[in-house]
């Protein structure tokens, strides 16, 4: 499915209605924004904004939309410390990545608790 843009969106016709519902409340919100939007949202260039999310760890996802309003709110607060010089860039991208890999770290963590709760027979109390 393409958008206004021509782009691909990430929620298109072929995507499982059950693996989008499931997103939807593990993110809490719907994927709204194609990179650029989020970038023009956020009132950042593109160049800033693919330098945070590659040091987040976000995947690239060319135009498609793939990001929320959280997203957006995040970029602006990132790239608003640096406007307001209380972090430099490099130590705002520090700040990003840190970010992601603990945020990484967490996923990983809840993906494993949630299989394992699905896999092994509940305890006895």
């Amino acid at each position: 499915m393409t958008d206004d843009s021509g782009s691909t969106d990430a929620q298109g016709a072929g995507e499982d209605p059950l693996a989008l519902r499931l997103e939807q409340l593990i993110v809490g919100a719907e994927r709204r924004y194609t990179p650029f939007q989020a970038a023009r949202s956020a009132g950042v260039t593109m160049e800033i904004a693919t330098r945070f999310w590659r040091a987040m760890g976000f995947a690239d996802v060319g135009q498609a939309k793939a990001l929320t309003e959280a997203d957006v709110l995040a970029l602006r607060r990132l790239a608003g410390l640096v406007e307001a010089g209380l972090l430099s860039e490099a130590m705002a991208v520090q700040v990003a990545r840190s970010t992601g890999q603990t945020t990484a770290r967490l996923a990983e963590w809840q993906i494993d608790s949630f299989l394992e709760g699905l896999t092994e027979p509940p305890s006895p109390v």
